[in-house]
């Protein structure tokens, strides 16, 4: 079976086999690739699908039909070859032959391609079918950065997109490729480091997030990441797909439930480059392992051993499905939305709010505190001027603001006892300051061994631990 749709029902994930036929004919349509039950009373595609649906009734599988809050389609066969130069004859026709497989009406000579920028793991290219006419459609397609399965969970992120726009959280994703999605163009633009600041925006990044902190829950998430793995796998081990087609066909490693999960992976994984070593022997005086050589991975398991005792627990920042990766040019303004460099915004209802997310292969389970702190490591940019990020403290007016804003959605919050809540959630991101230059530096150094990209990621990973090494000193102070 070439390609399947994948449909978020009640919260469940579920695959529906497709054909060609029916995916030309249902695209045809005003309507995201959707599946037809019709062909459900052929055994031999009723056999590929995943329990229960393979004995389930018709009567069942229109339920889930007509429930369905989301859908894509998935094309584990399909490969994007692209090289560096995106804008080259090859690579164009490429992309218009991905494109006209998602939407076979659509004609490929009327495809226009340009590269976006702003990414330094991927490559990102918006596609518009008939510019300058009524029937302007845009998509965005997103081809995986080389090697960038081994650090990120590719099956993870399709979920983790689906469901959130199941929710109303994301833009449609239209198709899963063997490596990059096909997905919704949001309108507006996103925000530059600078705005991030903004006392006309930042109101509303809080909000956003704190919304999305507590409407995504995650079991949905999981149950449909391992039911995609499951799937996957059953295939290759059929013989259905090609060996280079998906780098996830088959698990390679156990599945990954949380940030703390993440980042012990990604040490075991750390090249040994000179920049992270010179990191560490700058701050020799800080580190948990003080007795030996630098062995960058002994080095980092002590360090993180030493950030869970300290900020790892449940009562300290609970656990929420957490975007991780909140710069600003994942952050996007609404056409609607006021960008002011002096004015204050006036939230109100979450419905009224112009800041919508992108982005979200970094997607997981983690400590809200480190999410937040995250963010407001992106206040730096990538030149990392540390002088722009707001000091996590109770007496700063723009992080209580920020925090009065985040909270502003809940309905635990009262006049009462806001001010006692906006207190905790400051000393909460406080704890997790250092932590994103952490992330980050580890990120950076596998990224120095693998990407195509030209981006000084070495020099990025040094600079990003050495944030880590600095809060640390004022932190145990």
């Amino acid at each position: 079976m070439s390609s399947v749709y994948c449909l978020i029902s009640s919260g469940d994930l579920h695959l529906l086999p497709a054909s060609a036929t029916e995916h030309a004919q249902l695209t045809a349509r005003d309507a995201l690739p959707f599946y037809a039950p019709a062909a459900l009373g052929d055994p031999s595609q009723r056999a590929a699908l995943e329990p229960p649906l393979s004995s389930a009734s018709e009567s069942t599988i229109n339920h889930i039909l007509d429930e369905y809050s989301a859908r894509s389609v998935y094309l584990p066969l399909a490969l994007v070859a692209l090289t560096a130069d995106a804008e080259s004859a090859q690579s164009q026709q490429q992309i218009r032959d991905m494109i006209v497989e998602v939407f076979p009406e659509w004609d490929a000579s009327q495809i226009s391609v340009a590269r976006l920028t702003g990414g330094i793991t991927n490559m990102l290219l918006q596609c518009t079918y008939q510019q300058g006419t009524p029937a302007e459609k845009t998509v965005l397609v997103r081809t995986y950065g080389k090697g960038t399965d081994v650090i990120i969970d590719r099956d993870r992120e399709f979920i983790s997109h689906l469901v959130l726009n199941s929710l109303g959280l994301a833009p449609p994703v239209h198709a899963r490729f063997a490596n990059g999605l096909v997905y919704g163009f949001l309108p507006g633009r996103s925000l530059s480091p600078e705005e991030l600041a903004y006392p006309s925006i930042y109101p509303y990044i809080a909000q956003t997030l704190g919304h999305w902190h507590r409407k995504i829950h995650g079991k949905h998430i999981e149950q449909g990441i391992r039911k995609l793995k499951e799937y996957n796998h059953m295939q290759a081990m059929a013989g259905s797909l090609q060996r280079h087609a998906l780098t996830n066909a088959a698990p390679k490693k156990p599945l990954c439930l949380s940030l703390w999960q993440l980042i012990e992976q990604w040490i075991e994984i750390i090249p040994q480059i000179p920049q992270v070593v010179e990191s560490f022997e700058e701050n020799r005086d800080l580190a948990q392992d003080q007795a030996h050589g630098i062995d960058v991975q002994r080095i980092l398991q002590q360090e993180l051993a030493w950030l869970l005792d300290k900020v790892g627990s449940e009562s300290f920042s609970r656990t929420v499905l957490s975007h991780c990766d909140l710069l600003s040019g994942n952050v996007i303004m609404l056409p609607e939305g006021t960008v002011s460099a002096t004015e204050e915004a006036s939230i109100s209802t979450i419905d009224q709010n112009p800041v919508r997310f992108i982005d979200y292969e970094y997607m997981l389970p983690s400590p809200r505190g480190f999410d937040i702190a995250n963010h407001f490591a992106e206040w730096q940019g990538f030149d990392c001027d540390k002088s722009k990020i707001p000091q996590p403290s109770p007496q700063n007016p723009v992080m209580r603001k920020w925090a009065e804003a985040y909270l502003s959605t809940s309905p635990n919050v009262t006049p009462a006892n806001l001010e006692r809540k906006v207190d905790r959630l400051i000393e909460e991101i406080h704890g997790f300051y250092g932590m994103p230059g952490f992330y980050w530096g580890i990120w950076a150094a596998i990224q120095s061994e693998i990407s195509i990209i030209d981006f000084d990621y070495a020099g990025y990973s040094k600079l990003r631990l050495n944030e880590y090494w600095e809060w640390k000193r004022g932190y145990q102070d």
